[in-house]
């Protein structure tokens, strides 16, 4: 059996090579069937015989449920090398964050993007995407279960020209008549 989570990173690296390349639309023959037919159609393909878990990938329409498909393998974390800087979004969900000391929120979810993940924070007044980038998130600590975030202004407040300008927003200019 061929290392599932080897396709999707092949997946995801091409269609996001083909987003940045300005590609105007993936094509399923062109594009996707080649890292298919080469990493996944003896254990997914035509022949019922060698075909694991019911999974075949020899057709676009079978190749195309799984388009935002969440994918579920089973491994061992001991096994896996360890990265720095990695986690797991069940790891994340649940973390307190903190800005400047004080708890603005709580992870609710992780967004996964090409270009970066965002930290859904649930916050008094809301939800925040947080982007997910070392500038923002300089730290994720998993035993005191909280994440330390480094915002820009106004990503979870207002910010006050916008305050002000909403404040006067209801007045109306008055004209000085001369004479």
């Amino acid at each position: 059996m061929r290392p599932f989570r080897c396709f999707a990173a092949v997946i995801t690296a091409t269609v996001a090579a083909a987003a940045s390349a300005g590609e105007p639309r993936l094509d399923f023959n062109r594009d996707i069937r080649p890292i298919l037919s080469e990493n996944c159609f003896y254990c997914h393909g035509q022949d019922p015989a060698k075909r694991e878990a019911d999974l075949r990938l020899d057709d676009r329409n079978a190749a195309e449920s799984l388009i935002k498909a969440i994918l579920l393998i089973d491994t061992d974390a001991a096994a896996l090398p360890p990265e720095e800087d990695a986690w797991y979004d069940h790891q994340l969900i649940g973390l307190k964050v903190v800005r400047d000391g004080v708890v603005v929120g709580k992870v609710v979810r992780v967004e996964h993007f090409p270009a970066h993940d965002l930290l859904a924070v649930k916050t008094e007044t809301g939800e925040v995407l947080v982007p997910f980038v070392k500038a923002i998130v300089p730290a994720v600590d998993i035993e005191a279960q909280t994440v330390t975030v480094t915002p820009p202004a106004g990503l979870f407040e207002d910010i006050a020209d916008d305050e002000a300008e909403e404040a006067g927003a209801g007045e109306q200019p008055v004209a000085q008549v001369e004479g």
